[in-house]
C-alpha cells in the first residue's frame, strides 16, 4: 500500500511551461525479466541444430494508491492537475531470442569429381513467448476542503486505475 497524506496547503505554479500537478501518488508493479538468448550450431555431415529462446516474466501487481488531503491543493498553468493519483500493474517481460545454424558437406569421393549428396543439415529455432503485464491496484483519494486548477485543460483529480474512488 502506498499513502499520500497532505496536512498542508500544496500550491504549484507551472508558469508558461504548464504541467506542473500540485500532489502526485503512483504505486507501481514491477516489470517481468526477459527471457534468455539461445544459440545453437553444429557442423557434420547429417547434423541438427536446436535453439529455444527463453520465456519472459509476469510484471507485478501494483498496491492500492491512496491520498488524502487536509489542507488545499491549488495549481495553476496549463495541464496542471490539482491532484494524480495512478496505481499502474508492471510491464510484462519480453521473449527470448534463439538463433540456430548448421553446417554440412558434401563429400567428393576422389579426383574424378564423382559428386556425392549424402550430407543434410537441419536448423530449428524457436523464440522464447512474452509475458502478461501486471494488474493495478485501486486508486483511493479523499479531498478536503479544496482541490482545484486554474490553467488551460486541467481537471481537479485526474485518477488512473482498475477500481477509483473519489471521496
Amino acid at each position: 500500500m502506498r499513502a499520500v497524506l497532505s496536512y498542508g496547503n500544496i500550491i504549484s505554479v507551472a508558469g508558461a511551461a504548464g504541467n506542473a500537478p500540485g500532489l502526485v501518488a503512483q504505486a507501481l508493479g514491477g516489470s517481468g525479466g526477459n527471457g534468455g538468448f539461445a544459440v545453437s550450431g553444429s557442423m557434420a555431415s547429417g547434423s541438427l541444430s536446436l535453439a529455444l529462446g527463453g520465456g519472459g516474466g509476469a510484471g507485478g501487481t501494483s498496491g492500492l494508491a491512496y491520498t488524502d488531503t487536509l489542507g488545499s491543493v491549488t495549481t495553476s498553468g496549463a495541464l496542471s492537475a490539482g491532484i494524480v493519483d495512478q496505481s499502474i500493474g508492471g510491464a510484462g517481460g519480453n521473449g527470448g531470442q534463439s538463433r540456430a545454424e548448421s553446417l554440412s558437406s558434401v563429400g567428393i569421393p576422389d579426383a574424378a569429381y564423382t559428386p556425392s549428396a549424402s550430407g543434410y543439415a537441419m536448423s530449428v529455432t524457436l523464440g522464447g513467448a512474452g509475458a502478461s503485464g501486471g494488474n493495478a491496484g485501486n486508486v483511493t483519494v479523499t479531498v478536503a476542503p479544496t482541490t482545484s486548477g486554474n490553467g488551460y485543460i486541467q481537471t481537479g483529480t485526474a485518477l488512473t486505475s482498475d477500481s477509483t474512488v473519489l471521496t
